[in-house]
């Protein structure tokens, strides 16, 4: 079944239909109009993650760990944007691996590096970095959501799984009647930009209930004397 789509000409257009800013094209020039529907696109973006339907938008990729090497660079194709969970896969054996915070870094450091089930990792700018450092080459596997595709052609276009372009030209109509200063105009647009808002909350998708919050057990499979070492250090 083919997606529901809409071309960055065909979005430009909606959103000057929504914004009553039909026909100025001197005052909201295509270049300024494709800026806003971009704009909608980064927002409607961080709407969809924050309320459930992350599960659409997520990649998979594979890395590989270099051994003596603490940093993995992170996906590009396509970019990377927030982390979904992260595995590991050793001597047939797969692993979740948790962040770490910076207070706990210093403990980790005692952990045995041979034993990829114990990493844990930070994000540092576009790289994984793991604690401790690898001392071997290991796959990981990574589920993530990427940065949203901006459009830039005419003919570019966007995928809305549930109607999703609506928010997008919303978003775009919103800031040409900004720029405009039509008060019944925007007040509309931010009436229809709310009622998309709650559409999509209410329609999100049920998010994974087998997973625990805040409470993790970070030990792995075959809890050995490794681990207890490490989880008997002393803590401030």
């Amino acid at each position: 079944m083919a997606l529901p789509t809409r071309t960055l000409a065909q979005l430009r257009d909606e959103a000057r239909q929504r914004a009553d800013a039909e026909g100025k094209l001197e005052r909201f020039p295509d270049v300024d109009v494709t800026r806003n529907v971009n704009k909608g696109i980064q927002r409607t973006h961080d709407f969809l993650i924050t309320n459930g339907w992350h599960e659409y938008l997520l990649e998979v990729t594979t890395l590989t760990t270099v051994a003596d090497t603490a940093t993995v660079a992170l996906p590009v194709t396509p970019p990377f944007y927030k982390l979904r969970h992260l595995r590991v896969t050793y001597n047939g054996r797969d692993h979740r691996l948790h962040p770490i915070g910076d207070e706990d870094i210093p403990y980790q450091t005692n952990v045995n590096s041979k034993n990829p089930l114990y990493w844990r990792y930070q994000i540092h700018g576009a790289n994984l970095r793991l604690f401790p450092t690898p001392s071997s080459a290991e796959t990981l596997t990574m589920h993530y959501i990427p940065s949203p595709t901006l459009l830039v052609e005419d003919t570019d276009t966007y995928n809305g799984w549930n109607g999703w372009e609506e928010m997008v030209v919303l978003h775009a109509a919103r800031l040409i009647a900004l720029k405009d200063a039509t008060g019944p105009t925007l007040a509309n647009i931010d009436l229809l930009l709310k009622e998309e808002e709650m559409r999509l909350i209410e329609l999100a998708p049920e998010r994974d209930v087998g997973a625990p919050e805040h409470v993790i057990d970070i030990a792995p499979d075959g809890y050995d004397d490794d681990y207890a070492a490490f989880a008997a250090l002393p803590r401030p």
